[in-house]
């Protein structure tokens, strides 16, 4: 029926009332859309460039990540003269120095084993069965079986919590070919007895004993072949009877990585923030996007004056990060000074592990206390992503625009279609005039040729 009336319209006229009206709407719709248009794109453009700014603010972030702790940036060389002797292993709490060890008897477990039986599941005796345990105190302990069998019996000791390992062994003999071992930790504090009803011949194959070595001259015994509480933060592995030295030293070829990866990260962020800031490419609809934005210059601001301004924990020649041999070039750009940063690492170890992190360890990003330059940028870009954050804000800003103009569209979509009807019916009224005018006029042309006749 709109189609029928639509082509009906422009009869009397003899104008294209159908198109007049569309051109009419598109013509008063034109700079309403175009606003709308441009203000969606703006926010789109805004959403992706600030996207990318998260991106690259969270690749900063985790690189001052691998930075701002302690362990973070101590690690050791240890080097053993006899390996097949003693192996050492250290964290952050070590010390740098040397040792001397001899080993003169390694530790030792009791360890029982019993005559073999032919079944794993075949009841071994008659309720009631107990498997009886006395320490080296000479404490006793009965271990109640409601499980008779070979099974059973180790499944017993395995759960009872009281230090010793039940283990069945596969002889693969035709007679008596399960055999049943039990053992105990090392050292002669954890000897110990054992007899189980319904199996004979508990026999002892090994002798619970200390380990026994000096350290530097200092006679030492352990319980354990690894012992940790010796050094702070090294680990001691005793494997054979014999001499070793044990150095340790600081190993600074990791530190310095980070510190190159932390370098190498920053000049990636500084392209890309380079090009949302002046670039020009044609082919990139973000280059040169955040070009007139106060947010966006303010978080590089912010990156760049916390990378050139003194330490916030300066420690001895440490003061700047220039002082590590990372300054900036005339670009913009970190460079890295090789022999610089070797010379600082071999002299002033201590003072770049406080400036970096304060000393400390799994420090939270709230709170105002000292966190060093590595811990002091983790915090600044970290605030920037968070869900209150300049980046996430900005964000969460142009999608609300973008919900906004979306229903603009609707609301000029519903303004047209009215100022359409407004205007067929103005139309269709202006067609029943003239056509009431024709046929006036027809009349009259009519009458008066009858007239003329006449």
């Amino acid at each position: 029926m709109a189609t029928d009336f639509l082509s009906a319209l422009g009869g009397g006229s003899g104008l294209n009332i159908t198109e007049l009206t569309e051109n009419l709407v598109a013509a008063e719709r034109a700079p309403y859309q175009s606003i709308i248009d441009r203000s969606k794109e703006k926010a789109d453009v805004t959403i992706s460039a600030y996207g990318v700014v998260k991106s690259a603010v969270e690749t900063l972030k985790a690189s001052f990540a691998e930075l701002d702790d302690v362990s973070d940036l101590i690690s050791y060389s240890i080097n053993s003269t006899n390996t097949t002797s003693v192996t050492a292993t250290a964290n952050s709490d070590a010390s740098v120095g040397s040792y001397d060890l001899q080993v003169t008897a390694l530790s030792a477990r009791d360890t029982w084993v019993f005559d073999g039986v032919d079944s794993l599941t075949d009841e071994l005796g008659s309720d009631p069965m107990s498997v009886n345990v006395i320490d080296a105190d000479g404490v006793a302990t009965a271990l109640a079986l409601s499980d008779r069998s070979l099974t059973g019996i180790a499944a017993a000791i395995n759960d009872s919590n009281i230090g010793l390992t039940a283990t069945i062994i596969d002889t693969q003999n035709s007679v008596g070919r399960y055999r049943l071992s039990v053992t105990g930790d090392t050292g002669s504090e954890n000897s110990f007895a054992v007899s189980i009803d319904g199996l004979s011949s508990p026999t002892q194959t090994s002798t619970a004993s200390d380990l026994s070595f000096t350290f530097n001259g200092i006679e030492v015994t352990r319980s354990s072949n690894v012992v940790s509480d010796l050094l702070d933060g090294v680990t001691l592995d005793f494997k054979a009877l014999g001499s070793s030295a044990i150095e340790i030293s600081n190993d600074t070829s990791e530190l310095k990585q980070k510190l190159q990866n932390m370098a190498s990260a920053f000049n990636g962020v500084q392209t890309v923030f380079n090009t949302l800031k002046t670039g020009d490419d044609a082919d990139d609809e973000l280059a040169g996007s955040l070009a007139t934005d106060s947010s966006f210059r303010s978080i590089v601001s912010q990156i760049r004056s916390t990378l050139t301004a003194q330490i916030s924990t300066a420690s001895g020649d440490i003061n700047y990060l220039t002082d590590l041999g990372i300054g900036f070039t005339r670009e913009g750009f970190l460079e890295v000074d090789e022999a610089q940063l070797d010379s600082a690492l071999a002299d002033d170890l201590d003072d770049i592990v406080t400036a970096l992190s304060a000393d400390t360890e799994q420090q939270t990003v709230y709170g105002t206390a000292s966190r060093g330059l590595a811990g002091d940028m983790f915090v600044m870009l970290d605030t920037f992503t968070r869900s209150t954050g300049v980046i996430t804000t900005t964000i969460n800003n142009a999608a609300s625009r973008q919900l906004d103009y979306e229903k603009d569209l609707a609301d000029l979509d519903s303004r047209m279609e009215r100022i359409k009807s407004a205007y067929l019916t103005q139309f269709s009224a202006m067609e029943q005039i003239i056509g009431r005018m024709k046929s006036t006029g027809e009349f009259l042309t009519n009458q008066l040729a009858i007239s003329t006749k006449d």
